[in-house]
């Protein structure tokens, strides 16, 4: 099949962020024998931008869109957590490719209002909604016409090498890389996690960034981090209305 893949390429980050999703889902893509072309939505409307700010370039990327659409006849399209295409631009695609199916993936909180507008915008000009999220929020996301499946973050052969469960000479045992803003709300657990670790486990030899002064670790860096310790540690953006960590 032919496969129209629309999604940010953090093309700007220069090579810092090349394990998120998008590049997970688009080298399956192309393991299991499709034609891709990668739309990279957000570059193509800070090319075509007056001033290279992506706000101003929103309607000429929509109208790009299009054009791949005649050029290419994709059998797919899939979006990625989309904030630049419009709903009206995929049913206008739709009338230009009438066999075309559409799907979008989202991997951002859906307890965000913002969050829930975007996923929710596509609802009824998809086929399929995809979200890492689970539960029954994806009720409210579903469309007229089209369904909601949870989906989780996939593994990659290509980018998670280091497969640590099968060693035990690592330098740590546990890893965790975290932004700590001043905006993060006290009962997060991605502020709290170095200090409830050191009081009730100090013997455990942690790798802790963006924390207590070290700085934040991308690309390469971060993947080789992430081999040195026996288990990482995944704490997600909490819900204010959910209960606090211990």
């Amino acid at each position: 099949m032919r496969i129209l893949h629309a999604s940010h390429t953090h093309l700007k980050t220069l090579g810092s962020h090349n394990y998120f999703l998008p590049v997970r889902i688009n080298n399956g893509f192309i393991r299991n024998n499709h034609e891709v072309f990668w739309f990279s939505d957000r570059d193509v409307a800070r090319h075509f931008a007056p001033i290279r700010s992506r706000k101003f370039g929103v309607r000429a990327c929509n109208r790009k869109f299009l054009e791949v659409c005649r050029n290419f006849e994709p059998d797919v399209i899939a979006l990625s957590t989309q904030d630049v295409l419009h709903a009206e631009t995929l049913a206008q695609a739709r009338r230009i490719l009438p066999n075309v199916a559409i799907f979008q993936y989202f991997i951002d909180p859906l307890f965000l209002d913002w969050n829930m507008r975007n996923v929710s915008s596509k609802a009824d000009v998809v086929d399929w909604t995809f979200v890492t999220t689970g539960g029954p929020v994806l009720r409210r996301i579903a469309g007229e016409h089209s369904r909601v499946a949870y989906i989780p973050n996939p593994v990659d052969p290509s980018i998670d090498v280091h497969r640590c469960h099968e060693r035990s000479d690592q330098p740590y045992d546990v890893f965790f890389a975290g932004h700590i803003s001043k905006w993060l709300h006290p009962d997060d657990l991605r502020g709290r996690a170095p200090s409830l670790i050191a009081e009730h486990l100090p013997d455990v030899r942690c790798a802790f960034y963006g924390h207590s002064g070290r700085p934040s670790v991308f690309g390469a860096a971060f993947m080789r981090a992430l081999g040195e310790a026996r288990i990482g540690l995944n704490f997600s953006q909490r819900d204010e209305a959910s209960r606090p960590g211990p």
